[in-house]
């Protein structure tokens, strides 16, 4: 379970998550499928860069959140206020008019 997971969920777990498919090679995570890539070890390569990717970016994430957290109580900040959604025209949207050239019958 992920630190973020706040219900319980089974995950498929697999031994190896780098395979070979219709002659090329890819690896599993949660997000999908990666690949293709010519080789086993690119795609070894690429999934331990996909890893570093993702918890570099998790941490900036949580540093961003707690910088911003930390100028809206210090007073750098302020709390927006929630804006509200107004109606500008309360006419009702008219349909495209059909030219009589789409009316007319034509007989064989």
């Amino acid at each position: 379970m992920r630190q973020d997971d706040h219900e319980k969920k089974c995950y498929f777990r697999s031994s190896d998550r780098v395979f070979k498919m219709n002659g090329s090679w890819f690896f599993a995570t949660r997000e999908g499928d990666r690949g293709p890539f010519a080789s086993q070890d690119r795609a070894v390569a690429e999934m331990k860069r996909f890893i570093t990717e993702q918890v570099e970016l998790a941490s900036f994430q949580k540093d961003r959140e707690q910088e911003h957290q930390r100028k809206i109580e210090s007073g750098k900040i302020l709390r927006s206020p929630k804006l509200e959604l107004l109606a500008i025209d309360d006419r009702a949207y008219r349909r495209p008019v059909q030219s009589t050239r789409d009316k007319r019958k034509v007989y064989i």
